[in-house]
This record gives structure tokens, sequence and C-alpha cells, in this order.
């Protein structure tokens, strides 16, 4: 308190000034850094969702084209000729690693590209590729898989039920899309080092991921967030259910905060997909440190600057009253 008494009253004046003024544009940029993140999160999540609806949407018709060229009447055509027509196929899509058909009990009969096929493997025998075979049985659309690994390299399966003119099931096929190098699929949809994209399923589960970061094993288990409302951890598609007030009829993505996160999140729900786009607010804060040093080191110097000329102001005016005190006592 003494060190405040003997500071001059308009340096005091000053230094509180040049404070409000420092913690202003720091708040403002803060707010500002945030919003821009916002909005670059809220563009990559919808110009990434809009790119998987065309990208599936495209394959769902491929797979409808190729169904109606591969059915014939209430059987399969010749398998060789089956074969021709999936290496076609593969040729003029790069997006595809693979294309197979499999029997309605989950035995696969032909591959492209060409691989050994062990007798006893059955699709309906894996936690992976159980569910979606199933829901394309009783389904008359395309259905996504689970993303997994096939002979190293990360797939995203798409399966469709082949029907014969009367409407009866005859086999499975199944199209592997590519996420490793792929066009889309890629690890080059998140905008920044600090930025994480998700494309995650009604189950839980990953179904893309695009990080600086590698999660080795990303695609194998559900991501789990802990819960304050619970006290517990909980499926990281739970949590985000429970954030988004989605409209089915529109897609809509939505911006949220956490305690540590600012998160971007919608829903594509024609295939049943969410996708997350997540920036910690750690980072946004380490994107603020160098402006704010600027701005420190300028409010520093203003305040020192104001400190030294106030002070040798003081000086001289009370060395100035100093002399006139002395003349006005002192005869010539």
């Amino acid at each position: 308190m003494t060190i405040i008494k003997r500071l001059p009253i308009g340096f005091l004046f000053i230094f509180g000034a040049t404070s409000l003024i420092f913690s202003a544009a720091i708040w403002c940029q803060w707010d500002n850094l945030k919003k821009i993140h916002a909005e670059r999160q809220l563009s990559t999540v919808t110009r990434f969702a809009s790119s998987v609806d065309s990208l599936l949407s495209s394959q769902e018709i491929m797979m409808l084209l190729l169904e109606q060229s591969i059915v014939s009447g209430q059987n399969l055509i010749d398998s060789e000729k089956i074969g021709g027509k999936f290496e076609d196929l593969l040729n003029a899509n790069p997006d595809i690693a693979m294309v197979g058909i499999s029997n309605l009990k989950g035995e696969p009969q032909l591959v492209r590209p060409y691989m050994e096929i062990d007798p006893r493997f059955n699709l309906l025998d894996y936690d992976e590729t159980r569910d979606s075979f199933l829901n394309a049985l009783t389904s008359d659309h395309m259905v996504l898989g689970r993303t997994y690994r096939v002979d190293g390299q990360l797939i995203i399966p798409l399966r469709k039920t082949l029907r014969s003119e009367s409407g009866e099931p005859v086999a499975m096929i199944a199209v592997g899309l590519r996420v490793n190098d792929a066009r889309l699929f890629n690890n080059h949809q998140h905008y920044a080092a600090y930025n994480t994209l998700t494309m995650l399923r009604d189950d839980g589960y990953r179904q893309f991921i695009s990080s600086y970061f590698d999660f080795p094993i990303a695609y194998t288990n559900k991501p789990f967030v802990f819960s304050e409302k619970i006290g517990k951890s909980v499926p990281l598609v739970d949590a985000i259910v429970n954030q988004y007030p989605y409209n089915k009829e529109s897609f809509e993505p939505y911006l949220y905060y956490n305690e540590r996160a600012q998160v971007v999140i919608a829903r594509l729900d024609s295939y049943g997909l969410w996708f997350k786009s997540r920036i910690l607010e750690s980072d946004i804060i380490t994107l603020l440190i160098a402006p704010f040093l600027v701005q420190f080191s300028l409010f520093m110097a203003i305040n020192l600057v104001a400190l030294y000329i106030i002070r040798l102001l003081a000086a001289k005016q009370r060395q100035r009253d100093d002399d006139l005190l002395y003349q006005a006592h002192h005869d010539e």
C-alpha cells in the first residue's frame, strides 16, 4: 500500500485505463478466435457430411445397377461373368478396394481382387460383420458395415441384398470403400493439427477419423466420455445424442461447449451417421499466447514510459516549487 500511495495519481489513472483496454482487447481476441474456429468447424462438418452423403448415394446407385446386371430371373448369372463385372468396377472406381458376393448363410462365394478364402470363414461369426449382414438381409437399401482391417487395409463395407425379380433374396453383395489414401476418407479432412474430425455410427463405433494424432484402436473400441450428470463414462455417441436437438427432416450442425472443448456435431440420418468436430480450449489458448505476449509487452512498455515521464515531470515540478519557495524566503 505504501508503494501505491507513493505512485503519482496520473500514472495510476493511465495504468487503470490501459489495463481496461488490454483486458478488453484480450477478451475480444479470445471471443473472436472461438468464433473463427466455430465457423471453420461448422464449414468442415457441413462439407464433409455433404461429401459423404454424395459418395454413399452414388455407391448405392452403383450397387443397384450392379444388382440388375448380375441377377437374372431368380438366380445369379455365371460366376465368371460376375468376376469380370467386378474387375471392371474396380478399374473404374478408385474408391473401391474390393467387392464380393456371399450366400445368405454368410459364406463368401466370390471376391475381387482374388484372394484365398478359408472355407470355414463366415461373416456371421464376427462382431465386425454380423450386425450389418443381418441388417442388410432385412433391408431393401444399402447398409454400412463397421470399419475394419482386411489384409492391413482399412475399409468401410457397404452391403446390399441381391433380390430376384419376385423380390426374394438371392445373395449378399459387399463393396469395400477405401479408408487409407482414399479421395474422401483420408487423413486430410480436419482443417488444422489441433482439430479432430470423427464420423460415428449409431452403434457407437467410429466409422472414420481424421486427426493429427494416431489412434491404433480407433476402429476396434467404442469411444467413451465421462458424464458429470450420472458420474460415470458413457459411449461418446450417447453423449452426442443427448446434446444434439436434431431434426430428421434437415441437416443442421450444432455447436456446443463442454468443460474442455469446443464441439460441432451433426446428423446424417439417411445413413445413421454422426459427425463430430472438436478443438480443445487449451489449443485455442495456445493460439492466443503469441498476440497476448505482444500486447502485454506493449502494455508494460506504455506504462513504464508513462511512469518515467510522470516521475520526471513531478521531479521538475518539485524542483520548481523548491526554487520559488527559496526565492520567497530569501532576499536577492
